[in-house]
């Protein structure tokens, strides 16, 4: 996202990876910010419960920030929310807060790519790894998809 759109700040994703389509390095988000998300989506999903929805999906595709978290190419972190594991903490956190939130198991669906189609993305053997753990935490369903918004990220 371009700074102009967010008041002048400087974007925020889970490395600090240059992205040539927008010519921009993100800042690496700081523990506090990954659970402000986290809290932020979960909220989301009691709102839309609220509203009368059945479920909520995640979209964690197309490179956008939950994507940036599976994605190997955009997050490249050592601590809790990098690794191999990334992908299963985040949305294992994410379920939780939803499940609080709303007091109820509810439906929980994602959107994610089978290939980011970028040197050192997802890939569909990392994709099947990742969405047998997110099966395993709970997640209802899975909408595959493939590619991220920026070409050459």
């Amino acid at each position: 996202m371009l700074p102009l759109l967010l008041g002048g700040a400087q974007p925020m994703a889970p490395s600090a990876v240059y992205d040539p389509s927008t010519k921009i390095i993100p800042r690496a988000m700081d523990d506090a910010e990954i659970w402000d998300l986290i809290d932020a989506f979960a909220d989301a999903a009691r709102r839309a419960l609220y509203a009368g929805f059945d479920g909520v999906q995640i979209h964690a595709a197309h490179g956008y920030l939950v994507n940036e978290f599976l994605s190997p190419h955009t997050n490249r972190r050592d601590d809790y929310w990098g690794g191999d594991e990334a992908s299963v903490s985040f949305h294992r956190r994410d379920i939780r807060s939803h499940e609080e939130r709303s007091c109820k198991r509810i439906p929980i669906m994602v959107k994610m790519n089978v290939d980011d189609f970028i040197e050192g993305g997802l890939t569909p053997a990392a994709s099947l790894r990742i969405a047998k753990r997110l099966q395993i935490i709970g997640i209802s369903a899975i909408e595959i998809s493939g590619g991220c918004s920026s070409p050459g990220k």
